[in-house]
């Protein structure tokens, strides 16, 4: 009764087939086809300097096609292609922030749409992966924890040899270590958990100020 999505990080849809509910097929590059009462089709792959998306109207005359924040109706016959380089990665210091571990300055990266914040700076080995994420690993001495900080929401501590892998849309995919996640649950309080993996925190109460 519902719109509902789909997403297509690699490979093809020949043929999906859309009835009254509204679907989208999601894929790389923030790029989408929205489809009713039609059949489309969709390919998403990775090139060598980025993505290239490829949608293609099969039957019908009801889907779209969003582009970041444009959208445009997709005729028959006319497939649109959109192709994205690899996001850059910009890295900036970020002076006189003090680590929850260890103490040192930090290192701020972007990766697609998020924000990511490397404790101590120089604790971590940064590499891009082929599907153009990010490849985050720990080299802090034994002993210690790193901290990476998605979007000042979720902190993920690291031990050396640990990380955390983010698609290239920033999304993490995979991560070792501990992950502290903030989430407000209701109106009168804030509660917070540290736990292994986000999807086994459960809520256990309140704090009411």
């Amino acid at each position: 009764d519902v719109s509902r999505t789909v997403e297509l990080l690699s490979g093809s849809i020949n043929r999906l087939v859309v009835k009254e509910i509204t679907t989208g097929v999601w894929t790389p590059g923030d790029t989408a086809v929205v489809a009713r009462r039609s059949a489309v089709y969709a390919r998403a792959e990775t090139t060598k300097s980025g993505t290239r998306v490829v949608f293609r109207l099969l039957e019908g005359d009801g889907a779209k096609v969003v582009d970041g924040t444009h959208v445009r109706r997709l005729g028959k016959g006319r497939p649109v292609v959109i192709e994205r380089r690899a996001p850059a990665v910009m890295v900036v210091e970020k002076p006189g922030r003090k680590a929850r571990v260890m103490k040192g300055r930090s290192m701020l990266l972007t990766v697609g749409s998020h924000k990511l914040i490397l404790t101590p700076k120089g604790g971590f080995r940064v590499e891009k992966t082929a599907t153009g994420g990010m490849l985050i690993t720990s080299i802090v001495p034994e002993g210690m924890f790193g901290e990476v900080v998605l979007d000042d929401e979720t902190s993920f501590y690291l031990a050396p040899g640990e990380s955390i892998e983010l698609d290239a849309m920033g999304r993490v995919i995979r991560h070792d270590g501990i992950v502290h996640v903030y989430a407000a649950l209701d109106v009168r309080g804030i509660y917070d958990e540290a736990v292994a993996d986000p999807s086994d925190s459960s809520f256990t109460g309140t704090k009411i100020k």
